[in-house]
């Protein structure tokens, strides 16, 4: 998913297995000349071991910030029946706050690597 200086990004969920599989869940808002879009828009992808790669895209429309939230921390919840590790970052901002909050993850390199 590309994200773009404008967007509003609303955080990234995670979950990893022991075997070295990832599951990442982007979900933002776009914004148009200063007007941000109603709809969630989100992608998830699984990322195996063996190089394998499915990703998914979805929109949510008339959502808050706090069911989506408490929808991908539910999801993330159930991650744990097949992944060991589990984690988010909330940002709640653009990619400017993206960028500084990023560093407090050490996965947050698969993003780039899971194009």
């Amino acid at each position: 998913m590309e994200i773009k200086d404008t967007d509003y990004i609303l955080g990234f969920w995670y979950a990893e297995n022991d075997n070295g599989d990832t599951w990442l869940l982007i979900s933002k808002r776009e914004c148009y000349s200063g007007s941000v879009s109603m709809a969630w828009i989100g992608e998830y992808r699984f990322k195996y071991k063996n190089g394998k790669k499915n990703a998914y895209t979805f929109n949510t429309v008339d959502k808050s910030e706090n069911s989506m939230i408490d929808y991908y921390d539910n999801l993330l919840e159930k991650m744990k029946e097949s992944y060991t590790s589990t984690d988010k970052l909330i940002v709640q901002g653009t990619l400017t706050k993206f960028r500084e909050l990023a560093p407090t993850k050490k996965w947050i390199h698969i993003l780039r690597s899971s194009r």
